[in-house]
């Protein structure tokens, strides 16, 4: 149900504060992960608490029928998604779009890959040996993004920061390294396309 995310009460009638109750009644900033795989009914009530400077939850109890919170100043309210809000694409099908007032409540930021963050993250976790492995997968990233190579469109490759450890962890459990590049990498990609990528970024860890 919607109204999950601003709490519920369990069988005993007792209100179940929630990270949003708790952020929004006492401070701080929230991140709200997959936000534009979010129900339409639940971004229009996000809306009213955002935009009204207080929120309406449960009652703390079965005979208190209401709480009225009052916005706390130093609340804030991000999100994370795969898309702008606006709807499926071919890569994000099950994405929600979002009516214009939606949309308005947030700041728009696009966010690259942190490529340091990807190399200190692999020495820490898997060490040096690695790194080769990690450098591999940006290069062909940065060779699959729009406008790379001739393309017109995005591959319809992702290759983030879990793809690249998935593949360090098949190579040390002994995998080869072409057949874990297929499994973590390509995943059923178009055989030809892999053998045009592969040409022009071979595997050299």
């Amino acid at each position: 149900m919607p109204s999950y995310i601003f709490g519920y009460q369990d069988l005993a009638g007792n209100f179940v504060e929630t990270l949003f109750y708790d952020f929004y009644k006492n401070g701080g900033t929230l991140d709200i992960a997959e936000l534009d795989n979010c129900s339409n009914n639940l971004f229009t009530l996000l809306n009213n608490a955002l935009e009204n400077g207080e929120c309406f939850f449960l009652g703390r109890t079965k005979d208190e029928p209401m709480q009225r919170i009052p916005r706390h100043p130093d609340f804030i309210c991000v999100g994370n998604g795969n898309t702008d809000l606006k709807g499926p694409t071919d890569m994000f099908p099950g994405r929600e779009q979002q009516d214009a007032a939606a949309v308005a409540r947030f700041v728009m930021l696009k966010w690259e890959y942190d490529t340091e963050g990807e190399l200190a993250r692999c020495m820490t976790s898997y060490g040096p040996t690695f790194v080769p492995v990690i450098k591999w997968a940006q290069a062909l990233r940065a060779l699959t993004a729009p406008g790379k190579s001739g393309n017109v469109k995005h591959d319809e490759l992702v290759i983030s920061q879990r793809e690249m450890f998935h593949l360090c962890d098949c190579i040390k459990a002994g995998f080869d390294k072409l057949e874990a590049v297929h499994m973590c990498v390509f995943k059923g990609y178009d055989s030809g396309r892999v053998t045009t990528l592969l040409s022009a970024c071979p595997i050299n860890f």
